[in-house]
């Protein structure tokens, strides 16, 4: 026992040198063009860490398309509840599917669906007509929104999130703690806990939580005073602006991993999106880390696994798709190490 001790520290101290040696050093992504369903566009949304992709994609019969997951270079559509239209937002380790479907022929009635082992299955509303499904963690844990009010969703019951006069639940991670947005006069982040609502910051005239991870750091948009929209980064009571790429207006953050890695958009407030990756406090344009002959103009990151890989959508040679952005394996094995190092941490805790 004492020599594996012994064993362990010289490892763990050696990755993290290699880790801060390199910090800020990019290296290229490979580009993977995820393809379509038969139809002319297709856009993805999250990816786990066993490589499974969901999104939506148009058909060679509908222009409104159906949810989609893509493994192992294979894209399955995943069919609808009933009517013309589905989209998938999230998927978890166990490979369950949620977003929302077409209800009918009525397009505004769609309903939040829970998609697992080729089943897709209504998870219902809190009344009224539509619900849709944002996020699940690997609990099984499913989050949204219906009509106004944010809920949860277990073990088949819905219930609506407490606090504010209307509510958007968006992001859930696997202690079960859930962010979105609340309103109380003006609209802010929240973070539910323990069915309790807090606001995360109100400093900033708006602001709203798009995805947790399980060390609590929070990503999102804001507001500022000055009437600009940026992304933003909270961590231990801190909101951080996160600002945006030397050229432009606006920034999102969509996710994060368990890295601490965001991806999102920045855009002009004339002018096309462009898909972003921020570690360590920088921003880089995604585009700038792929060959300039790929073909690719990459718009949206939406989505990050804690291996570093991203999805999201742009356009291919003219052609709106979906991509999957893998790290070349000197990046890749970085990724790999500050994986364990956080693993080790948390087994700890």
């Amino acid at each position: 026992m004492v020599a594996r001790i012994q064993y362990r520290v010289p490892i763990v101290t050696l990755a993290l040198c290699i880790m801060l040696s390199t910090a800020g050093a990019e290296t290229p992504y490979t580009v993977i063009n995820l393809g379509t369903l038969g139809g002319d566009g297709s856009s993805a949304w999250d990816i786990n860490n066993e490589r499974q992709i969901v999104g939506h994609s148009q058909t060679a019969s509908s222009q409104y398309g159906h949810a989609f997951v893509w493994e192992n270079n294979m894209i399955q559509g995943l069919g609808s509840l009933g009517g013309e239209a589905s989209e998938a937002y999230a998927i978890n380790q166990l490979g369950q599917v949620v977003g929302r479907s077409d209800y009918n022929d009525d397009p505004t009635v769609y309903h939040a669906f829970l998609w697992e082992n080729g089943v897709m299955s209504d998870l219902g509303t809190l009344g009224g007509d539509w619900s849709v499904a944002e996020d699940i963690n690997n609990l099984g844990q499913v989050v949204g929104q219906s009509g106004n009010r944010g809920f949860i969703w277990q073990d088949g019951t819905m219930t609506q999130l407490v606090g504010g006069t209307s509510s958007h639940a968006i992001g859930i991670n696997n202690l079960g703690q859930v962010v979105g947005q609340a309103r109380s006069g003006s609209t802010h982040a929240a973070l539910w806990e323990n069915g309790e609502l807090t606001y995360i910051d109100t400093s900033f005239p708006f602001s709203s939580a798009r995805d947790i991870n399980d060390s609590m750091q929070i990503v999102g948009t804001l507001l500022t005073p000055t009437g600009e929209t940026h992304a933003f980064f909270w961590e231990n009571e801190v909101m951080t602006d996160m600002g945006v790429l030397p050229g432009y207006d606006v920034s999102h953050a969509y996710a994060i991993n368990n890295i601490g890695h965001v991806v999102g958009h920045v855009t002009l407030y004339s002018g096309g999106p462009v898909a972003f990756i921020w570690k360590d406090g920088v921003m880089t344009n995604l585009n700038d880390l792929i060959a300039l002959d790929s073909g690719w103009h990459l718009e949206m990151a939406l989505g990050i696994n804690d291996y570093g890989e991203i999805v999201g959508f742009g356009e291919y040679n003219g052609d709106p798709r979906a991509f999957l952005l893998i790290p070349e394996p000197a990046t890749l094995s970085l990724l790999l190490l500050g994986v364990g190092l956080v693993a080790r941490r948390r087994k700890r805790i």
